[in-house]
């Protein structure tokens, strides 16, 4: 009975330190800067560069899931915020500073499939290292030889 009121009572506390672990992610929208424009490019008081808005969750600062349409923006230098831009201003944009727009609007190689590459390395060393484990705990002890 000992036992068990000891392994409640542990249970107890390390859910509650469990609960102060922080993990810190983050879900919205991100925007990502494709192309620079002119320091003469301003909205409200501060420069803008051509780029893109998508959303996305991370963990830890580790891109994995992204979700929603990417669209074409003007996104503040610190990458902070971003103006949408409709049809005519995208042909404006396109054409004043010779950008290409024709295709989809795309996010870069670490948004897309860096957090993704990141978690199945460390999803592969886990097994590894698990298996190791295993396999040194199954090891036969070599048999002592009979001397002579």
């Amino acid at each position: 009975m000992k036992k068990v009121l000891f392994l409640v009572i542990c249970f107890i506390c390390i859910s509650a330190t469990a609960s102060a672990i922080p993990i810190l992610y983050s879900n919205g929208l991100k925007f990502e800067t494709k192309e620079q424009l002119p320091d003469s490019v301003i909205i409200n008081n501060g420069h803008v560069n051509f780029g893109v808005s998508f959303k996305q969750f991370s963990i830890f600062w580790v891109p994995l899931w992204n979700y929603g349409e990417t669209e074409y923006v003007l996104v503040t230098d610190d990458e902070k915020n971003a103006y949408e831009l409709d049809t005519d201003e995208l042909a404006y944009i396109k054409e004043t500073y010779n950008i290409d727009t024709d295709k989809a609007p795309e996010i870069s190689f670490w948004n897309k499939m860096g957090g993704k590459l990141i978690v199945i390395v460390l999803i592969l060393f886990l097994i590894w290292g698990s298996r190791s484990k295993k396999e040194e705990n199954n090891e036969v002890p070599p048999s002592a030889s009979p001397e002579q």
